[in-house]
């Protein structure tokens, strides 16, 4: 996670980039049950 926003950091101006951000997808049930329907593998 930390190697991500590093690396922007570090190469923001070449990018052109004006912000960086990073989201995560919540563990929950929904989020599996959501998976499933869709035949989708879970992550856990």
């Amino acid at each position: 996670m930390h190697r991500h926003g590093l690396c922007f950091l570090n190469n923001a101006d070449a990018m052109g980039a004006k912000s960086y951000v990073q989201s995560h997808t919540p563990d929950t049930r929904l989020t599996g049950s959501l998976s499933a329907s869709r035949g989708m593998l879970s992550n856990c």
